[in-house]
């Protein structure tokens, strides 16, 4: 197996010494060969006039060795140093994605930006195009998370349609591997049914007969789903329940609740919207308590 590190030189110290560890931990799980890579462009030159483009490819392997000093793993390969020709972070990310589709990369792993109080949500340009671009499983750590230690219990949520179907069949192995639990996780929505009107006021519907009905319906679906999950071998529960907050915050509650130490999100490609990720995926990024694992069905 093949793993990408998406690499910053400039990143944080203690978000690379992060994801350094976290790395580790899947690479000696999987015996996977772990690849660091870094998207150089012209623009790196102006930090530094007298950087010319040997000295940075020095640099850059230097930072790697520095950080893999601290580690035991002799799972890292030297940094690869790949060429853009435009500073866009779009056009960086579509670098790499091509790079890990050439290489057969099983996962890329990359850190999303720093939350600040002007921009709460911020997942970070590149990170947030290559999400969008890579046909690569990912995983995410944001800054407030800590490396894991161990994975016993995966978080996926789910309304259980066909492309989170797709998505379970791709993640089944690596719970096997790692020998973890599987919760699913399904949310009934709130909903008002307006159902016409009089000339004095509009009429609604109590839609607790709905709720109730839908509520009945996922745990039908969930009833399927852990039945096949038990003849994979596989521990699981499920978890429904009806709309609290928005849906990134309950997810992420239901992360806390129950200790999670993954969270698995679907991430569906729409046509002619390439360029725009979820706001529910990119909320959960953000705001995890946990290392996100973003697989594309």
């Amino acid at each position: 197996m093949l793993f990408i590190w998406a690499f910053d030189p400039q990143k944080n110290p203690k978000d690379s010494l992060q994801m350094i560890k976290e790395i580790k931990f899947w690479a000696d799980r999987f015996k996977a060969k772990v690849q660091p890579v870094c998207v150089l462009t012209d623009s790196i030159l102006e930090i530094d006039p007298n950087l010319d483009t040997k000295n940075y490819r020095e640099y850059v392997n230097r930072m790697v060795a520095k950080y893999l000093s601290l580690t035991s793993s002799k799972s890292f390969l030297p940094a690869k140093i790949l060429s853009s020709s435009s500073p866009s972070r779009r056009k960086k990310a579509l670098v790499l994605s091509e790079y890990a589709k050439q290489n057969e990369a099983d996962i890329i792993f990359i850190n999303s930006h720093e939350r600040s109080a002007w921009r709460p949500l911020r997942l970070g340009g590149f990170c947030q195009a290559l999400i969008e671009l890579t046909e690569s499983p990912m995983v995410v750590l944001n800054p407030e998370v800590q490396h894991s230690k161990r994975i016993s219990t995966v978080l996926f949520p789910t309304d259980f349609d066909r492309a989170s179907k797709t998505a379970l069949s791709h993640i089944v192995p690596w719970i096997q591997k790692l020998k973890a639990k599987l919760l699913l996780f399904s949310r009934v929505e709130v909903s008002i049914y307006y159902m016409g009107s009089t000339s004095a006021m509009p009429s609604f519907v109590d839609a607790d007969y709905f709720i109730h009905r839908m509520e009945d319906v996922r745990k039908g679906q969930a009833h399927k789903w852990k039945k096949r999950l038990t003849s994979s071998k596989i521990e699981n529960d499920a978890i429904i329940q009806k709309e609290k907050k928005s849906l990134a915050n309950d997810i992420v509650n239901v992360a806390k609740q129950q200790k999670a130490d993954l969270i698995a999100l679907v991430n569906v490609r729409q046509p002619r919207a390439e360029r725009f990720l979820g706001s529910t995926a990119r909320d959960v990024l953000v705001t995890s308590p946990c290392p996100v694992l973003i697989l594309r069905p």
